[in-house]
């Protein structure tokens, strides 16, 4: 079976398709998420960094906390400023194991 240049991409090694996730350039409105939309979904544990990642890669200004501080309180979903049109990021508390 044939597979187009649009449906994968071939990993670094040169032997791994990876999916493509996003094959057009999103327009959506923000909090109105379309079916089939990507997003870029944020999970780690508590002070790792996921919201101050959000900032720097989205142009966003939440705020974020010192060392283990947890802020993020509940799951957040932004628009990307820097990458109009781009994905969502979706931004979730801390987990701890």
């Amino acid at each position: 079976m044939d597979k187009s240049e649009d449906e994968t991409i071939l990993g670094k090694n040169g032997f791994d398709e990876i999916p493509l996730i996003n094959k057009q350039r999103l327009g959506s409105s923000p909090g109105k998420a379309k079916s089939g939309e990507s997003c870029i979904v944020l999970v780690g544990t508590t002070g790792t960094g996921k919201t101050s990642t959000l900032n720097i890669y989205t142009g966003n200004d939440m705020e974020v906390g010192e060392g283990a501080q947890s802020v993020t309180g509940t799951t957040v979903s932004v628009e990307d400023k820097i990458h109009v049109g781009g994905p969502r990021w979706i931004d979730n508390p801390g987990m701890s194991f």
